[in-house]
Protein backbone atom coordinates (compact mmCIF):
# COMPACT_ATOMS: atom_id res chain seq x y z
CA UNK A 1 0.00 0.00 0.00
CA UNK A 2 2.84 2.39 0.77
CA UNK A 3 5.19 1.39 -2.06
CA UNK A 4 3.47 3.76 -4.48
CA UNK A 5 4.77 6.79 -2.61
CA UNK A 6 7.66 5.70 -0.35
CA UNK A 7 11.21 5.03 -1.56
CA UNK A 8 12.61 1.94 0.25
CA UNK A 9 16.13 2.43 1.58
CA UNK A 10 18.90 0.20 2.83
CA UNK A 11 19.42 0.03 6.57
CA UNK A 12 21.03 3.23 7.87
CA UNK A 13 21.31 4.74 4.39
CA UNK A 14 20.61 8.20 5.75
CA UNK A 15 21.07 9.96 2.41
CA UNK A 16 18.33 7.81 0.93
CA UNK A 17 16.08 8.32 3.95
CA UNK A 18 16.48 12.09 3.72
CA UNK A 19 15.80 12.07 -0.02
CA UNK A 20 12.64 10.03 0.50
CA UNK A 21 11.44 12.32 3.27
CA UNK A 22 12.06 15.40 1.11
CA UNK A 23 10.10 13.94 -1.80
CA UNK A 24 7.05 12.84 0.14
CA UNK A 25 6.64 15.40 2.92
CA UNK A 26 3.86 17.18 1.00
CA UNK A 27 1.97 13.91 0.48
CA UNK A 28 2.29 13.15 4.16
CA UNK A 29 1.04 16.60 5.19
CA UNK A 30 -1.95 16.35 2.85
CA UNK A 31 -3.06 13.15 4.57
CA UNK A 32 -3.23 9.51 3.48
CA UNK A 33 -6.83 8.24 3.69
CA UNK A 34 -5.79 4.65 2.93
CA UNK A 35 -3.74 4.67 6.14
CA UNK A 36 -6.37 6.61 8.10
CA UNK A 37 -4.00 9.57 8.39
CA UNK A 38 -5.85 12.90 8.39
CA UNK A 39 -4.55 15.97 6.60
CA UNK A 40 -2.16 18.20 8.53
CA UNK A 41 -2.60 21.06 6.06
CA UNK A 42 -4.83 22.71 7.04
CA UNK A 43 -4.77 21.62 10.67
CA UNK A 44 -7.43 22.71 13.16
CA UNK A 45 -7.07 22.88 16.94
CA UNK A 46 -9.78 23.80 19.41
CA UNK A 47 -7.91 25.68 22.10
CA UNK A 48 -4.48 26.55 23.50
CA UNK A 49 -3.97 28.40 26.76
CA UNK A 50 -1.21 29.42 29.13
CA UNK A 51 -0.21 31.81 31.87
CA UNK A 52 3.55 32.48 31.75
CA UNK A 53 5.80 35.30 32.93
CA UNK A 54 2.95 37.73 33.53
CA UNK A 55 1.09 37.04 30.28
CA UNK A 56 -2.25 35.24 30.25
CA UNK A 57 -3.25 33.93 26.85
CA UNK A 58 -6.05 31.87 25.37
CA UNK A 59 -6.34 30.96 21.69
CA UNK A 60 -9.37 29.23 20.13
CA UNK A 61 -10.56 28.09 16.71
CA UNK A 62 -6.97 27.74 15.56
CA UNK A 63 -6.18 27.16 11.89
CA UNK A 64 -2.65 26.18 10.79
CA UNK A 65 -1.65 26.17 7.13
CA UNK A 66 1.58 25.72 5.20
CA UNK A 67 2.74 22.38 6.56
CA UNK A 68 2.97 20.88 3.09
CA UNK A 69 5.67 23.45 2.30
CA UNK A 70 7.98 22.01 4.95
CA UNK A 71 11.57 21.60 3.76
CA UNK A 72 13.24 18.45 5.10
CA UNK A 73 16.94 18.98 5.83
CA UNK A 74 17.80 15.68 7.48
CA UNK A 75 16.05 12.43 8.38
CA UNK A 76 17.85 9.50 9.99
CA UNK A 77 16.37 6.27 11.34
CA UNK A 78 19.25 4.39 12.93
CA UNK A 79 17.93 0.90 13.69
CA UNK A 80 21.27 -0.18 15.16
CA UNK A 81 21.26 2.56 17.80
CA UNK A 82 17.44 2.51 17.98
CA UNK A 83 17.29 6.24 17.40
CA UNK A 84 16.03 8.75 14.89
CA UNK A 85 16.84 12.35 14.06
CA UNK A 86 14.75 14.77 12.06
CA UNK A 87 15.49 18.33 10.96
CA UNK A 88 13.17 20.48 8.89
CA UNK A 89 12.27 24.07 8.05
CA UNK A 90 8.61 24.93 8.62
CA UNK A 91 6.75 27.90 7.11
CA UNK A 92 3.40 28.17 8.83
CA UNK A 93 0.55 30.60 9.24
CA UNK A 94 -1.43 30.28 12.45
CA UNK A 95 -4.71 32.16 12.88
CA UNK A 96 -7.70 32.14 15.18
CA UNK A 97 -9.30 33.96 18.11
CA UNK A 98 -7.25 35.25 21.03
CA UNK A 99 -7.58 36.74 24.49
CA UNK A 100 -4.46 38.34 26.02
CA UNK A 101 -3.76 40.24 29.22
CA UNK A 102 -0.50 41.12 30.95
CA UNK A 103 2.88 42.00 29.51
CA UNK A 104 4.97 40.89 26.53
CA UNK A 105 8.47 41.45 27.91
CA UNK A 106 8.06 45.01 29.28
CA UNK A 107 5.19 46.02 26.99
CA UNK A 108 1.67 46.05 28.52
CA UNK A 109 -0.85 44.22 26.33
CA UNK A 110 -4.54 43.49 26.57
CA UNK A 111 -7.19 42.59 24.03
CA UNK A 112 -9.28 40.00 22.32
CA UNK A 113 -10.21 39.33 18.74
CA UNK A 114 -8.63 37.72 15.70
CA UNK A 115 -4.91 36.94 15.43
CA UNK A 116 -2.47 35.76 12.79
CA UNK A 117 1.11 34.58 13.35
CA UNK A 118 3.52 34.04 10.47
CA UNK A 119 6.19 31.47 11.32
CA UNK A 120 8.09 32.36 8.19
CA UNK A 121 11.09 30.18 8.86
CA UNK A 122 11.27 27.85 11.84
CA UNK A 123 13.82 25.05 12.08
CA UNK A 124 12.77 22.08 14.21
CA UNK A 125 15.26 19.41 15.22
CA UNK A 126 13.92 16.22 16.81
CA UNK A 127 15.93 13.45 18.43
CA UNK A 128 14.14 10.33 19.65
CA UNK A 129 14.30 6.66 20.58
CA UNK A 130 12.78 3.77 18.64
CA UNK A 131 11.14 0.61 20.00
CA UNK A 132 10.24 -2.48 18.03
CA UNK A 133 6.57 -3.51 18.36
CA UNK A 134 4.35 -6.29 17.01
CA UNK A 135 0.92 -5.60 15.51
CA UNK A 136 -2.22 -7.69 15.93
CA UNK A 137 -1.31 -9.33 12.60
CA UNK A 138 2.10 -10.36 14.06
CA UNK A 139 3.95 -7.87 11.89
CA UNK A 140 6.88 -6.04 13.40
CA UNK A 141 7.06 -2.27 13.17
CA UNK A 142 8.95 0.63 14.75
CA UNK A 143 7.44 3.06 17.23
CA UNK A 144 8.69 6.27 18.84
CA UNK A 145 9.04 5.77 22.59
CA UNK A 146 10.24 9.25 23.57
CA UNK A 147 11.72 12.30 21.95
CA UNK A 148 13.02 15.79 22.61
CA UNK A 149 13.28 18.71 20.23
CA UNK A 150 14.89 22.09 19.61
CA UNK A 151 13.25 25.10 17.97
CA UNK A 152 15.18 27.74 16.06
CA UNK A 153 13.12 30.61 14.58
CA UNK A 154 14.63 32.75 11.79
CA UNK A 155 13.70 35.96 10.04
CA UNK A 156 12.87 35.31 6.40
CA UNK A 157 14.22 38.71 5.33
CA UNK A 158 17.81 38.09 6.38
CA UNK A 159 18.51 34.45 7.10
CA UNK A 160 22.25 34.90 7.11
CA UNK A 161 22.15 37.07 10.22
CA UNK A 162 20.05 34.48 12.03
CA UNK A 163 17.81 37.20 13.45
CA UNK A 164 15.29 35.36 15.58
CA UNK A 165 11.83 36.82 15.13
CA UNK A 166 8.22 35.70 15.00
CA UNK A 167 5.99 38.33 13.45
CA UNK A 168 2.67 38.98 15.17
CA UNK A 169 -0.31 40.95 13.89
CA UNK A 170 -2.89 41.87 16.53
CA UNK A 171 -6.19 42.56 14.79
CA UNK A 172 -7.73 44.59 17.60
CA UNK A 173 -9.86 47.65 17.93
CA UNK A 174 -7.73 50.64 18.81
CA UNK A 175 -3.99 50.98 18.35
CA UNK A 176 -3.31 47.33 17.57
CA UNK A 177 -0.95 48.25 14.75
CA UNK A 178 1.46 50.07 17.04
CA UNK A 179 1.35 47.24 19.54
CA UNK A 180 2.09 44.65 16.87
CA UNK A 181 4.96 46.75 15.49
CA UNK A 182 6.53 47.03 18.93
CA UNK A 183 6.23 43.30 19.58
CA UNK A 184 7.71 42.42 16.20
CA UNK A 185 10.79 44.52 16.95
CA UNK A 186 11.58 42.34 19.95
CA UNK A 187 13.31 39.02 19.56
CA UNK A 188 11.51 37.17 22.36
CA UNK A 189 7.84 36.67 21.58
CA UNK A 190 5.76 34.29 23.74
CA UNK A 191 3.41 31.84 22.08
CA UNK A 192 0.84 29.51 23.62
CA UNK A 193 1.99 26.27 25.18
CA UNK A 194 0.09 23.18 24.21
CA UNK A 195 -2.18 21.67 26.83
CA UNK A 196 -2.10 17.97 27.62
CA UNK A 197 -5.25 17.03 25.70
CA UNK A 198 -3.69 18.40 22.49
CA UNK A 199 -0.57 16.30 23.04
CA UNK A 200 -2.66 13.20 23.55
CA UNK A 201 -4.34 13.79 20.19
CA UNK A 202 -1.04 13.14 18.44
CA UNK A 203 -0.63 9.57 19.60
CA UNK A 204 -3.41 7.72 17.71
CA UNK A 205 -2.40 9.20 14.36
CA UNK A 206 1.25 8.35 14.98
CA UNK A 207 0.39 4.80 16.01
CA UNK A 208 -1.66 4.08 12.87
CA UNK A 209 1.11 5.45 10.70
CA UNK A 210 3.89 3.44 12.28
CA UNK A 211 1.93 0.19 12.29
CA UNK A 212 1.22 0.52 8.57
CA UNK A 213 4.51 1.69 7.16
CA UNK A 214 7.42 1.05 9.54
CA UNK A 215 8.29 -2.60 8.84
CA UNK A 216 11.13 -3.92 11.02
CA UNK A 217 12.63 -5.79 8.09
CA UNK A 218 16.34 -6.67 8.56
CA UNK A 219 17.06 -5.92 4.90
CA UNK A 220 15.43 -2.54 4.47
CA UNK A 221 14.10 0.39 6.38
CA UNK A 222 11.46 2.67 4.94
CA UNK A 223 12.34 6.36 5.06
CA UNK A 224 9.46 8.32 6.47
CA UNK A 225 8.71 11.77 7.78
CA UNK A 226 6.88 10.64 10.89
CA UNK A 227 8.17 13.57 12.90
CA UNK A 228 5.95 15.80 10.80
CA UNK A 229 3.01 14.34 12.72
CA UNK A 230 4.37 15.63 15.99
CA UNK A 231 6.59 18.62 15.33
CA UNK A 232 4.29 21.07 13.58
CA UNK A 233 1.72 20.69 16.33
CA UNK A 234 4.37 21.09 18.96
CA UNK A 235 5.58 24.16 17.13
CA UNK A 236 2.41 25.86 18.28
CA UNK A 237 3.87 25.68 21.76
CA UNK A 238 6.76 27.86 20.74
CA UNK A 239 8.00 30.85 22.62
CA UNK A 240 10.18 32.28 19.91
CA UNK A 241 13.48 31.87 21.75
CA UNK A 242 12.50 29.93 24.81
CA UNK A 243 10.06 27.04 24.66
CA UNK A 244 8.38 26.08 27.91
CA UNK A 245 6.67 22.77 27.19
CA UNK A 246 5.48 20.94 30.29
CA UNK A 247 6.03 17.26 31.07
CA UNK A 248 2.75 15.49 30.36
CA UNK A 249 4.01 11.94 30.84
CA UNK A 250 7.03 9.68 30.71
CA UNK A 251 6.96 9.56 26.90
CA UNK A 252 7.05 13.34 26.48
CA UNK A 253 9.90 15.18 28.18
CA UNK A 254 11.13 18.57 27.06
CA UNK A 255 13.53 19.27 29.88
CA UNK A 256 16.09 20.86 27.61
CA UNK A 257 13.62 22.06 25.02
CA UNK A 258 15.71 24.95 23.82
CA UNK A 259 19.19 23.50 24.35
CA UNK A 260 21.03 22.33 21.25
CA UNK A 261 21.92 18.63 21.66
CA UNK A 262 25.62 17.95 20.99
CA UNK A 263 27.67 14.89 20.25
CA UNK A 264 29.73 13.58 23.13
CA UNK A 265 32.86 15.76 23.58
CA UNK A 266 31.92 18.11 20.72
CA UNK A 267 33.27 21.15 22.57
CA UNK A 268 32.52 23.64 19.79
CA UNK A 269 28.86 22.66 19.88
CA UNK A 270 28.80 22.76 23.69
CA UNK A 271 30.31 26.24 23.71
CA UNK A 272 27.86 27.51 21.10
CA UNK A 273 24.92 26.14 23.06
CA UNK A 274 26.18 27.59 26.36
CA UNK A 275 26.71 31.01 24.78
CA UNK A 276 23.24 31.10 23.30
CA UNK A 277 21.33 30.00 26.38
CA UNK A 278 23.35 31.42 29.29
CA UNK A 279 20.89 34.30 29.72
CA UNK A 280 17.94 31.88 29.81
CA UNK A 281 19.79 29.82 32.41
CA UNK A 282 20.44 32.89 34.58
CA UNK A 283 16.84 34.07 34.32
CA UNK A 284 15.65 30.73 35.69
CA UNK A 285 13.65 27.85 34.21
CA UNK A 286 10.52 27.36 36.36
CA UNK A 287 9.46 24.19 34.52
CA UNK A 288 12.68 22.53 35.75
CA UNK A 289 12.50 24.02 39.23
CA UNK A 290 15.48 26.29 38.52
CA UNK A 291 15.17 29.66 40.30
CA UNK A 292 16.27 32.96 38.84
CA UNK A 293 19.91 33.92 39.35
CA UNK A 294 19.25 37.48 38.22
CA UNK A 295 18.39 38.90 40.65
CA UNK A 296 19.23 36.50 43.46
CA UNK A 297 20.46 36.56 47.04
CA UNK A 298 23.72 35.21 48.44
CA UNK A 299 24.51 33.64 51.78
CA UNK A 300 26.18 35.86 54.36
CA UNK A 301 29.96 36.00 54.05
CA UNK A 302 32.27 36.26 57.05
CA UNK A 303 36.03 35.88 56.92
CA UNK A 304 39.33 36.95 58.44
CA UNK A 305 42.02 36.84 55.78
CA UNK A 306 45.36 38.58 55.40
CA UNK A 307 44.75 41.02 58.23
CA UNK A 308 41.22 42.02 57.15
CA UNK A 309 38.10 41.04 59.08
CA UNK A 310 35.01 41.23 56.91
CA UNK A 311 31.34 40.47 57.21
CA UNK A 312 28.80 40.87 54.41
CA UNK A 313 25.06 40.31 54.90
CA UNK A 314 21.71 40.83 53.12
CA UNK A 315 23.58 40.22 49.87
CA UNK A 316 21.91 40.78 46.52
CA UNK A 317 23.38 39.81 43.14
CA UNK A 318 22.16 41.33 39.85
CA UNK A 319 23.32 41.30 36.22
CA UNK A 320 24.36 37.66 35.89
CA UNK A 321 22.28 37.25 32.73
CA UNK A 322 24.60 39.73 31.02
CA UNK A 323 27.64 37.53 31.60
CA UNK A 324 29.30 36.04 28.53
CA UNK A 325 30.34 32.40 28.17
CA UNK A 326 33.60 32.06 26.24
CA UNK A 327 34.20 28.31 26.59
CA UNK A 328 32.29 25.25 27.76
CA UNK A 329 33.80 21.75 27.71
CA UNK A 330 32.24 18.72 29.37
CA UNK A 331 34.84 16.00 28.78
CA UNK A 332 33.37 12.60 29.59
CA UNK A 333 36.66 10.83 28.90
CA UNK A 334 38.51 12.88 31.53
CA UNK A 335 35.40 13.32 33.73
CA UNK A 336 35.99 17.05 33.80
CA UNK A 337 34.21 20.31 33.07
CA UNK A 338 36.05 23.43 31.98
CA UNK A 339 34.34 26.70 31.31
CA UNK A 340 35.34 30.33 30.94
CA UNK A 341 32.89 33.12 31.63
CA UNK A 342 33.18 36.90 31.72
CA UNK A 343 31.03 38.02 34.64
CA UNK A 344 29.28 41.39 34.74
CA UNK A 345 27.41 41.70 38.04
CA UNK A 346 26.64 44.05 40.90
CA UNK A 347 26.89 42.81 44.50
CA UNK A 348 25.27 44.94 47.20
CA UNK A 349 24.26 44.67 50.84
CA UNK A 350 25.56 45.48 54.33
CA UNK A 351 29.20 45.30 55.39
CA UNK A 352 31.45 45.41 58.45
CA UNK A 353 35.21 45.83 57.83
CA UNK A 354 38.20 46.26 60.12
CA UNK A 355 41.92 45.76 59.58
CA UNK A 356 44.08 46.45 56.55
CA UNK A 357 43.13 46.46 52.89
CA UNK A 358 46.44 45.31 51.46
CA UNK A 359 48.66 48.02 53.05
CA UNK A 360 45.97 50.57 53.88
CA UNK A 361 44.05 50.69 57.20
CA UNK A 362 40.26 50.37 56.77
CA UNK A 363 37.32 50.39 59.16
CA UNK A 364 33.60 50.94 58.84
CA UNK A 365 30.11 49.50 58.55
CA UNK A 366 27.07 50.34 56.46
CA UNK A 367 25.84 49.76 52.91
CA UNK A 368 28.17 48.72 50.10
CA UNK A 369 28.13 48.08 46.37
CA UNK A 370 30.72 46.34 44.22
CA UNK A 371 30.28 46.86 40.48
CA UNK A 372 32.01 43.94 38.77
CA UNK A 373 32.05 45.35 35.27
CA UNK A 374 34.33 42.73 33.77
CA UNK A 375 35.87 39.71 35.48
CA UNK A 376 36.92 36.51 33.75
CA UNK A 377 36.59 33.21 35.59
CA UNK A 378 38.26 30.06 34.27
CA UNK A 379 36.65 27.15 36.10
CA UNK A 380 37.95 23.58 36.21
CA UNK A 381 35.67 21.01 37.81
CA UNK A 382 35.44 17.26 38.34
CA UNK A 383 32.40 15.32 37.13
CA UNK A 384 30.87 12.25 38.71
CA UNK A 385 28.08 10.11 37.30
CA UNK A 386 24.94 9.69 39.38
CA UNK A 387 21.69 7.77 38.93
CA UNK A 388 18.28 9.33 39.55
CA UNK A 389 15.36 7.62 41.26
CA UNK A 390 13.88 6.71 37.87
CA UNK A 391 17.12 5.04 36.76
CA UNK A 392 18.43 7.78 34.48
CA UNK A 393 22.12 8.68 34.56
CA UNK A 394 23.19 12.29 34.97
CA UNK A 395 26.39 14.21 35.70
CA UNK A 396 27.21 16.21 38.80
CA UNK A 397 30.05 18.60 39.66
CA UNK A 398 31.83 17.21 42.72
CA UNK A 399 34.52 19.85 43.24
CA UNK A 400 35.82 22.85 41.36
CA UNK A 401 38.79 25.22 41.18
CA UNK A 402 38.40 28.79 39.87
CA UNK A 403 41.04 31.06 38.37
CA UNK A 404 40.13 34.75 38.40
CA UNK A 405 41.23 37.61 36.16
CA UNK A 406 39.71 40.96 37.26
CA UNK A 407 39.50 43.45 34.38
CA UNK A 408 37.24 46.22 35.67
CA UNK A 409 35.83 46.43 39.22
CA UNK A 410 34.57 49.47 41.15
CA UNK A 411 34.06 49.52 44.95
CA UNK A 412 31.84 51.76 47.04
CA UNK A 413 31.51 51.49 50.85
CA UNK A 414 29.21 53.86 52.69
CA UNK A 415 30.27 55.28 56.08
CA UNK A 416 33.93 54.28 56.10
CA UNK A 417 35.75 55.63 59.15
CA UNK A 418 32.43 56.83 60.62
CA UNK A 419 31.85 59.15 57.67
CA UNK A 420 35.31 60.75 57.47
CA UNK A 421 35.26 61.78 53.80
CA UNK A 422 39.01 62.37 53.50
CA UNK A 423 39.92 58.89 54.75
CA UNK A 424 37.03 57.34 52.84
CA UNK A 425 38.09 58.98 49.57
CA UNK A 426 41.66 57.78 50.09
CA UNK A 427 40.52 54.16 50.58
CA UNK A 428 38.19 54.27 47.56
CA UNK A 429 40.87 55.77 45.33
CA UNK A 430 43.34 53.11 46.46
CA UNK A 431 40.88 50.22 46.08
CA UNK A 432 39.58 51.29 42.67
CA UNK A 433 43.09 51.97 41.35
CA UNK A 434 44.38 48.62 42.60
CA UNK A 435 41.21 46.61 42.01
CA UNK A 436 43.09 43.63 40.56
CA UNK A 437 45.15 43.19 43.72
CA UNK A 438 42.13 43.82 45.98
CA UNK A 439 39.99 41.19 44.22
CA UNK A 440 42.84 38.67 44.07
CA UNK A 441 43.94 39.10 47.69
CA UNK A 442 40.69 39.56 49.63
CA UNK A 443 37.82 39.06 47.16
CA UNK A 444 37.82 35.28 47.40
CA UNK A 445 35.05 34.86 50.03
CA UNK A 446 32.55 36.98 48.10
CA UNK A 447 33.43 35.30 44.81
CA UNK A 448 33.04 31.89 46.44
CA UNK A 449 29.46 32.78 47.35
CA UNK A 450 28.77 33.56 43.68
CA UNK A 451 30.47 30.36 42.48
CA UNK A 452 28.41 28.23 44.86
CA UNK A 453 25.21 29.75 43.52
CA UNK A 454 26.18 29.07 39.90
CA UNK A 455 27.47 25.53 40.52
CA UNK A 456 24.33 24.65 42.48
CA UNK A 457 22.21 25.80 39.54
CA UNK A 458 24.30 23.79 37.06
CA UNK A 459 24.01 20.64 39.19
CA UNK A 460 20.27 21.06 39.54
CA UNK A 461 19.95 21.44 35.78
CA UNK A 462 22.12 18.40 35.03
CA UNK A 463 19.96 16.31 37.36
CA UNK A 464 16.76 17.46 35.65
CA UNK A 465 18.16 16.97 32.14
CA UNK A 466 20.00 13.60 32.06
CA UNK A 467 22.88 12.88 29.69
CA UNK A 468 20.70 11.05 27.17
CA UNK A 469 18.60 14.18 26.68
CA UNK A 470 21.53 16.57 26.27
CA UNK A 471 24.00 14.59 24.19
CA UNK A 472 23.89 12.56 21.01
CA UNK A 473 25.74 9.27 21.22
Amino acid sequence: MTSDWIIPCKINDFDCQTKSAKEYVATFAQGIPALELPALDPLFLDELENDIKGLKMNCKNINITGMEDTEIENFQMDVEKLSFKFMGIFKLTVSGDYTLSGKVLVLPIQGQGKFKIYLRKLRITVIGDLNKKTSDEDKEYWRISKYSYNLEPFDLIDVSTKTKKVQVNLLTKGDGGSTAKSINQHQKVPGPTMTSDKLIQMKPSTKRFTEHVWPADPTAVTALVTSAVNCPRLALGVRALQSKIKDYGKNIRFLASNIIPCKINDFDCQTKSAKEYSATFAEGIPSLGLPSLDPTTLNDVEDDTKGLKMKFSDLKLTGLKDSQVEKWQMDFNKLSLKFSIVIKVVVSGDYVLSGRLLVLPIEGQGKFKIDVRKLRVDMTADLIKKTSDDGKEYWRISKYTPKVEPMDVVFYFQNLFNGNEQLSDAVHTFANTNFKEVVTEVGGPLLDAIYKKIIKQINKYLQKAPQEELFIQ
